[in-house]
């Protein structure tokens, strides 16, 4: 049984069926309701637009990011390293000149680092990587195969530790520098006398 909706005072016609009832508008009101229909069928068919170019756009951007991506894995098998390993412009090893051609510095386990040392933690991040990161050789292998994003690889490695093995290992690379020119003095003094 259809039920049946009025508007008092108006001549009615029926307008819409919903389901088993019958909803009658005024005359008056039919000329809105074919507006307002209208004014949906339009922002239905702008909204499809919208979506259409919306997902263009993400399209173009997906492309954008794939070649972001490709010119930086480009650069980085680009990268030139220096004599000992390190990358040429690591930053853990530029804040000296590095170790020349003495390779001991490849055996000093990071957790021997003191100035400032590594927390507990985050050396034992690094030795759970795969491969471990236990020296200072295993870390310049390390950066030298990621590049500036070596950290970023490191599982549970978070800003902070990157920070405490930045600070540790630019403050080995100074006192080495320290120390070899300290001999480079005292050698030059030698030879004077």
């Amino acid at each position: 049984m259809a039920k049946e909706t009025a508007v008092e005072n108006l001549p009615d016609v029926p307008v819409v069926e919903q389901g088993e009832a019958t909803v009658t508008i005024p005359m008056e009101l039919d000329d809105d309701l074919r507006d307002a229909l209208e004014e949906l069928r339009e922002t239905i068919d702008e909204h499809e637009s919208l979506k259409e170019q919306a997902s263009a756009a993400k399209k173009e951007m997906e492309n954008a990011q794939i070649r972001v991506n490709a010119a930086a894995q480009a650069l980085s098998q680009r990268r030139r390293t220096r004599p000992d390993g390190w990358p040429a412009d690591a930053p853990l090893a530029c804040a000296a000149d590095g170790p020349g051609d003495d390779e001991a510095w490849r055996e000093v386990k990071l957790e021997d680092l003191d100035g400032p040392a590594i927390k507990p933690g985050v050396l034992k991040v690094l030795a759970e990587n795969a491969p471990p990161i236990i020296t200072m050789g295993d870390l310049a292998k390390w950066q030298e195969v990621k590049s500036d994003f070596w950290a970023r690889d490191v599982d549970g490695l978070g800003k902070a530790g990157q920070d405490q093995i930045a600070a540790a290992t630019d403050a080995f690379w100074e006192q080495e520098a320290q120390m070899k020119a300290e001999a480079e003095e005292s050698e030059g003094e030698d030879g004077e006398k």
